[in-house]
């Protein structure tokens, strides 16, 4: 009996003396393997990575803070420019109608002269009224774009000179 007694001491010592597969994980470690683990410092180099894990996912969350921060400025800056814009076609819609009724004026003051060049600068109106349309259109769609304003206002600087011209000839 007391050579099974000491026989099965024999076997248990070495799972006993943190030889018998200790993980390094105290949640599943005896004591034993507890204390073999601070030895070894496997306790130190698991807290190690646990900082620098933290360490990790701290940065991550500064990152997407700092990349929601920017597409919130583009946001506001896409606002910006969306009003900016709106308020130009609401500009260029002013300027129409002032050529429409500039038009009507040198239409009255002409009489039956000129009528030729008074159809051709209904007609310019009529395709700035069209092109004007459309950028509106577009506008609302998000898709109007600076230079197609700047195309609409250079052709209504030039269609409000010919009928300046006119008017002043008359």
């Amino acid at each position: 009996m007391r050579l099974a007694l000491t026989l099965a001491a024999l076997l248990a010592l070495p799972a006993l003396a943190g030889c018998g597969g200790c993980s390094g994980d105290p949640t599943r470690e005896g004591f034993i393997c507890g204390v073999n683990s601070l030895n070894k410092g496997t306790y130190d180099q698991r807290q190690k990575e646990l900082e620098a894990e933290a360490a990790d996912k701290q940065q991550e969350a500064r990152l997407s803070a700092e990349e929601r921060a920017a597409a919130e400025a583009r946001e506001q800056q896409s606002e910006v420019e969306a009003r900016a814009l709106e308020q130009k076609l609401a500009d260029l819609d002013r300027a129409i109608a002032n050529r429409e009724a500039e038009l009507k004026q040198a239409k009255a003051k002409a009489g039956g002269s000129r009528a030729e060049e008074l159809k051709a600068l209904e007609k310019q109106l009529a395709e700035l009224q069209k092109r004007y349309d459309q950028v509106q259109q577009d506008a609302a769609q998000s898709a109007a774009t600076q230079a197609e304003i700047d195309e609409l206002e250079a052709r209504n600087a030039e269609l409000r000179r010919l009928l300046d011209q006119m008017i002043q000839s008359l």
